[in-house]
């Protein structure tokens, strides 16, 4: 039997479609079945027509040019037209062969559209595109379409040495091959982005070790660019070059067919083959014809290819399977060839490579399942309030996912003892079977030197990830048999770049090799769950610096509520216990060369009489602590006491093993300090200076206004004194005129002239006057003395003011606000600035308790109090309400109700006592009616 009529044969079997072709008329002379249903045309159809009726595209000469400069083999990325007008893209490869004296063209075509409508799904994600592109065991560049390259992937296997990137990247592919490559490259490049397929062009090139063949793949990319598949296929051409003149016509036909292709007779033995099977065992094919085909496989295997020969001969029916073979994955068919007898005695076996294909496919799935569970983890991450919840419920999410057996989140510390860099396992999710670690002692305040963390610690800080496991098992020494992790990944969490901490995937039973596509996704699960601890911090810090400053806020008006300087020490640390928590702590006045403790609050704790400590008094000169704040006028912080070499110990104070001593300043003078103690060392933070050094700032103010305050009394005092001094002085003088022109007046007779009587007169009147002035500067000092501190107040302008204040929380919470203010209020006399304040905090506290989207009035108005006229100002709301039994408390100072702790309400109890203290000043009164869960009204009255 001929070589001929084997591969003929062959090709009424192979998949892809066959056309014998004539070389010079161009006319098609023989199909197999394939190119039938592939074009929709007959046999006979087909028969006598020219191949440019399939493929517009070609031309004869085109073709001829092609063939002679590639040596008889060619492959073009062609679109067929068939018989009922549907448009397939194919692979077209077009080889010579002489048939019967004449040369004639074998075309093999292969329908690659599901090939094609695959590539959008493979673009939707980058990552997944990158590492097929490592996959690829070529040279693969990135062109645009003007011949620019953008970037490259030169494999490791192909032992090339990598250029540099300045050297390829931004040149032009003229730069870089010769002329003659470059211009059948650009019209390449230009025909793939036009028609959104694959163009392919093959060119040789002459190098220090001879002359080489390479082929280039240009496959239409993104907008206006291409991939380049450039493969050296020397190896391939050399081979065809050396091939027998006899077997031309059979190994044209077989290595234009990309699969492997075997001819077999019943046991197996080759009779023809293809490049594809050569390069499979990497042996030329001239030794491959006449040995065993089933002799290089795994015994079991050969028995089975055996049994299925004989079922193919005995049916006279093909075969198909996959198997799994070394490491790849196959698709067969064995199909049976009769004789001219009608007989079977031959096996034609046909086995396609999809391990790429199918690993692809899996890596496509992996790849879409770890978006979509990072995605959904990141979702959670950010809608959950409680971010410990918000962690756990996203590595459950990402942990059936991934497929891995644990999914851990690491945070950093300082070390409890130490204060060296640790980790503590925070949150852990494993599979069903696989026992818990979270809690196990060795992964509790770990420290990064210990068992070759180091290594980690450095690559996960610089932003790296960790996929092995170093010497971590070498140095847990025993202690790794409770750690049975075959293979593992960690990613950095960071937070404001800080490394925060880490979160890791491992597997306790299979190995698995990390790709990059899947190590890129899983880095987003550690940049989400840093996202979501900032995202927390900030809302706590944006809640903590609201509530500092509302404290700070009640604080001031509290402090300047009185100017007595022992008030204003006295109330300070119950304020200050409230934002920075504390052991004990005091107050000292600095008066001259002393500091004396003024107020105390804690020391009963630790043992100490606070009556004991107060007796407490500090030579500045002695101690340097106090002396340097006074000198510099900042804080000073002393995170362990037994470590500071300026700290002096006074007797009994053990106990204190962290301080922290804060100035305050009224004009320009360090007039006392805040002075916190702790049992522990490191208590207290930049934030805690921060918190305290602006109560000490408030208590500057206050301090600095009671001074204020005495120095305006004592003036007061000298000019009332000034006053009273200068009209008991003027009255002396004044009766003595009086008593003398009384005593001229008798002198004079009744007929005396009339001028002398008139100017004495006019002396009289001008005396008495100067006595009434007196009597009215004395009354008018008593008056103001009265009134000094009274002021017009006009209540719509306090409560616009009070309403302007509020109005950014009143958009924050969408609450519907009405104001109404009468018209003919009349104007009282008082402080106007105090009662604004209580206003305020009448508005501020139905903000607070009443839901989003609420309802606020706000009204003055005229009323009646026991037969007297007063103006009210009162706040109605429409939110919680107040409880019956804590109706009476709400206006005491320091009081919160129990509302408090089912609202997002923050405070300390001194809003409402202010406007008690306000209304109370001016003679006036507070009044609440509330019913809980309809709403409040809050309001006062003031006499006029």
């Amino acid at each position: 039997m001929s070589n001929s009529k084997n591969t003929g044969d062959m090709s009424n079997l192979m998949r892809d479609a066959v056309l014998t072709v004539d070389y010079a008329s161009f006319m098609i002379t023989r199909t197999n079945p394939a190119a039938q249903q592939l074009s929709g045309y007959s046999p006979k159809e087909l028969s006598g027509i020219p191949l440019t009726q399939l493929f517009p595209a070609l031309s004869p000469a085109l073709v001829h040019d092609a063939l002679e400069q590639s040596g008889g083999d060619i492959c073009y990325d062609e679109v067929l037209h068939s018989k009922d007008d549907r448009v397939i893209l194919t692979q077209l490869r077009i080889n010579t062969a002489p048939l019967k004296n004449a040369l004639c063209l074998i075309c093999v075509v292969r329908d690659i559209t599901p090939i094609i409508k695959q590539q959008p799904a493979l673009k939707e994600s980058k990552r997944l595109y990158d590492s097929l592109v490592d996959a690829v065991p070529e040279l693969v560049f990135r062109i645009d379409s003007a011949g620019t390259y953008l970037d490259y992937k030169i494999p490791r296997n192909l032992g090339l040495k990598e250029p540099r990137p300045e050297e390829i990247i931004g040149k032009k592919i003229k730069d870089i091959v010769p002329a003659y490559v470059n211009e059948l490259a650009m019209p390449a490049i230009e025909k793939a982005i036009a028609s959104g397929g694959v163009q392919m062009i093959e060119y040789d090139i002459e190098e220090p070790g001879g002359l080489h063949s390479y082929e280039a793949r240009f496959v239409a990319s993104v907008e206006n660019e291409v991939i380049a598949v450039v493969t050296d296929v020397t190896p391939r051409k050399r081979a065809e070059a050396s091939s027998l003149e006899n077997q031309m016509t059979a190994r044209a036909l077989l290595d234009a067919f990309p699969d492997i292709a075997l001819l077999m007779d019943r046991e197996w033995t080759i009779l023809a083959t293809n490049q594809a099977f050569s390069k499979r065992y990497n042996k030329p094919i001239e030794q491959l014809i006449g040995t065993n085909a089933l002799d290089p496989l795994p015994p079991a295997v050969a028995e089975l290819r055996r049994r299925m020969g004989e079922k193919v001969l005995k049916t006279g029916k093909s075969e198909y399977f996959e198997d799994f073979n070394q490491g790849r994955h196959y698709l067969h068919s064995v199909h049976p060839l009769r004789n001219a007898n009608g007989v079977a005695d031959r096996i034609a076996a046909f086995a396609r490579d999809i391990t790429e294909q199918t690993r692809n496919q899996a890596l496509l799935k992996r790849q879409q399942a770890l978006l979509e569970g990072v995605a959904q983890a990141t979702t959670r991450l950010l809608v959950e309030i409680d971010v410990e919840l918000a962690v756990q419920t996203a590595i459950n999410i990402l942990g059936e996912k991934v497929g891995v057996d644990r999914v851990f989140v690491f945070k950093n510390h300082p070390h409890p003892q130490t204060k060296q860099p640790a980790t503590t396992c925070w949150k852990e999710w494993i599979r069903p079977g696989i026992p818990s670690e979270k809690n196990k002692p060795v992964l509790q305040n770990l420290l990064w030197q210990t068992f070759g963390l180091q290594d980690w610690y450095d690559r996960l800080s610089q932003r790296d990830i960790v996929k092995d496991l170093g010497l971590l098992v070498q140095n847990l020494g025993d202690a790794a048999q409770n750690f049975p992790i075959q293979s593992l990944l960690v990613v950095p969490v960071f937070i404001d770049n800080e490394f925060w901490g880490c979160v890791g995937f491992d597997h306790r039973q299979v190995k698995h090799e990390w790709s990059d596509g899947e190590i890129d996704v899983l880095r987003m699960m550690g940049t989400s769950v840093g996202a979501a601890i900032a995202h927390q911090r900030a809302k706590e810090n944006l809640r903590q610096a609201h509530e500092i400053s509302e404290i700070l806020r009640n604080v001031g008006m509290a402090l300047t509520s009185t100017l007595k300087p022992e008030e204003i020490w006295g109330s300070l640390l119950e304020h200050a216990k409230r934002v920075v928590p504390y052991t004990a702590a005091n107050v000292m006045s600095v008066e001259g060369n002393e500091a004396r403790i003024v107020n105390v609050a804690g020391y009963e704790k630790v043992g100490m009489s606070n009556l004991e400590v107060k007796k407490v008094v500090f030579n500045v000169e002695e101690n340097p602590i106090i002396r340097r704040m006074i000198q510099t006028r900042r804080y000073y912080r002393s995170d362990d006491t037994y470590a500071d070499p300026l700290w002096v110990r006074v007797p009994g104070t053990d106990w204190l093993k962290s301080w922290l001593g804060v100035p305050i300043v009224a004009k320009g003078k360090v007039v006392g300090f805040f002075s916190m103690d702790a049992t522990e060392p490191d208590a207290f933070d930049e934030r805690a200076v921060e918190h305290i050094t602006a109560f000490a700032e408030q208590a500057a103010r206050a301090f600095q206004n009671a001074l204020l305050f005495e120095d305006v009394q004592n003036l007061e005092q000298i000019k009332s004194e000034m006053i009273r001094i200068a009209s008991h002085d003027l009255r002396s003088p004044l009766t003595r005129i009086l008593n003398l022109c009384q005593k001229i007046e008798g002198n004079f007779p009744a007929n005396h002239p009339a001028p002398e009587m008139s100017d004495l007169t006019h002396i009289r009147e001008a005396a008495q006057d100067m006595n009434q002035i007196i009597n009215e500067l004395l009354s008018l000092e008593r008056i103001e003395a009265r009134y000094r501190k009274a002021e017009p107040l006009d209540w719509c302008k306090m409560i616009e003011y009070s309403v302007n204040i509020s109005r950014a929380d009143l958009e924050a919470k969408r609450h519907h606000l009405e104001v109404h203010c009468a018209a003919d209020l009349p104007i009282g006399k008082g402080n106007s600035t105090q009662l604004e304040h209580a206003i305020l905090n009448m508005i501020q506290n139905a903000i607070k308790y009443t839901p989003a989207e609420g309802k606020i009035e706000v009204r003055a108005l005229l009323k009646t109090y026991t037969g007297q006229p007063v103006v009210a100002i009162e706040v109605e709301d429409n939110g919680i309400g107040v409880p019956a039994e804590e109706q009476a408390k709400v206006f005491e100072p320091f009081y919160r109700s129990r509302r408090s702790h089912s609202q997002e309400a923050t405070g300390i109890g001194l809003g409402l006592s202010v406007v008690k203290t306000a209304v109370e000043d001016h003679r006036g009164r507070v009044y609440l009616d509330s019913v809980p869960g309809e709403g409040s009204l809050f309001g006062f009255w003031i006499p006029v």
